[in-house]
């Protein structure tokens, strides 16, 4: 129940629980294998846990060279910042490889820009379970699809929602790659989207019944 206030930087290769705070700020996390300083590499990328907090701000993971990494929330409230709510911030295309994402029963809010942005490597996989994902104006679940193979993807129970934007967005490259998402029980708002094809395209990726 501590508060925190400012923002929380977490350095490479930690792996950092945060359980039960109040943060008012960003928590900004590095999922580089070695500092800039010029550390060489070795070791785990590291891995963050969030469960039980209140964040007024966003969480950002931020990567240059990175093969694995595990961002695992649970029972967290985000309020977003000027990013969005959960921003996944790594270089397309180069350097990060094997990504899991855990996300369960969390209120994802943005305040500006998306609510949840994952970037998904092949090796990646993101499990998403009871949220609740919002944008403001910006999209609610963004999935940037990287690479020649899709990575797994599973929602099940989640609400999502743009407020001005898409409820889902895909990049062109889940339909290039034949992404597929796995889940169910989805409700999907957009009432707003300004480009329902994004939507309509993250339709298609899940089975047809």
């Amino acid at each position: 129940g501590a508060w925190v206030e400012g923002n929380i930087e977490i350095r490479c290769r930690m792996r950092v629980e945060i359980v039960g705070l109040t943060i008012s700020g960003d928590v900004n996390a590095c999922a580089s294998e070695a500092p800039l300083s010029g550390t060489p590499p070795g070791g785990p990328a590291g891995a963050l846990t969030l469960r039980s907090n209140t964040i007024f701000g966003m969480v950002r993971v931020w990567s240059v060279l990175a093969e694995s990494y595990e961002l695992e929330m649970t029972d967290t409230t985000i309020s977003g910042g000027a990013k969005g709510g959960v921003f996944i911030d790594l270089p397309f295309g180069i350097g990060a490889f094997d990504f899991r994402y855990l996300l369960k029963n969390n209120r994802i809010l943005s305040s500006q820009g998306d609510g949840l942005r994952l970037v998904l490597t092949p090796k990646a996989s993101a499990k998403l379970e009871g949220n609740e994902i919002m944008g403001n104006a910006g999209h609610g679940l963004v999935l940037e699809f990287q690479g020649d193979q899709a990575a797994p993807v599973e929602l099940t129970g989640n609400v999502i929602s743009g407020n001005g934007s898409c409820g889902i967005a895909v990049n062109e490259r889940a339909l290039q790659i034949g992404a597929q998402l796995k889940g169910q029980a989805n409700p999907i708002w957009d009432l707003l989207c300004p480009d329902p094809n994004s939507s309509e395209q993250a339709a298609k990726l899940f089975p047809q019944a």
